[in-house]
C-alpha cells in the first residue's frame, strides 16, 4: 500500500495552522505585555511581566517545534513515495530482465527451428520471436533508465 501524499500534506498543513494559531497567540501576549507596561506600574505588575515572558518563550518554542514537525513530516512522506516508486521501478526491471531472458531462449528456439525447417511458417515463428524480444528490450531499456533517474 503507497502512502498517501495528499493525506500527509493535510496533516503537514494542519500542523502549520496550529503553529500560526501559536503565533498568534504570542503576539496577543506581547501586545498584553506592552499594555502593561505602558499603563500599570507595581510589584506585582513585574511578577505578571516574567509569567507574560516566561510563557512567550514557551509559546515561541511551540511554534517553532510545530512548524518543524509539519515540514518533517512533508520531508518523510516524499522520500516514502520516492523509495516506494523506486521499488515498484525495480520490481519492473526485474520483470523485464526475466522478460527478456525468456524471449532470447524463445528466439534461439526458433532459429534452431528454421535452421531444421526452413519454411514461411518457421520465419515467420522467429520473426515474431524477434519482435517480442526487441519489444522486451525497449521495456527494460525504459525500465533501467527509470531505476536510474529514481535512484539519483
Amino acid at each position: 500500500m503507497r502512502i498517501d501524499l495528499n493525506r500527509a500534506n493535510d496533516q503537514a498543513r494542519q500542523m502549520r495552522l496550529q503553529s500560526n494559531r501559536l503565533q498568534d497567540a504570542r503576539t496577543q501576549l506581547l501586545l498584553l505585555r506592552s499594555q502593561l507596561q505602558r499603563h500599570w506600574r507595581g510589584e506585582e505588575v513585574e511578577i505578571i511581566m516574567r509569567a507574560i515572558n516566561r510563557l512567550q518563550s514557551e509559546l515561541m518554542v511551540a511554534t517553532n517545534n510545530t512548524a518543524a514537525i509539519a515540514n518533517e513530516i512533508n520531508s518523510v512522506a516524499n522520500t516514502i513515495r520516492r523509495e516506494e516508486d523506486l521499488a515498484i521501478a525495480r520490481a519492473d526491471l526485474t520483470q523485464a530482465n526475466n522478460n527478456v531472458n525468456t524471449l532470447r531462449r524463445s528466439v534461439q528456439q526458433a532459429e534452431r527451428q528454421h535452421s531444421l525447417d526452413p519454411t514461411a511458417s518457421t520465419q515467420r515463428a522467429l520473426n515474431d520471436s524477434v519482435n517480442r524480444l526487441n519489444n522486451a528490450m525497449n521495456q527494460q531499456s525504459a525500465a533501467t533508465a527509470r531505476v536510474r533517474v529514481l535512484s539519483r
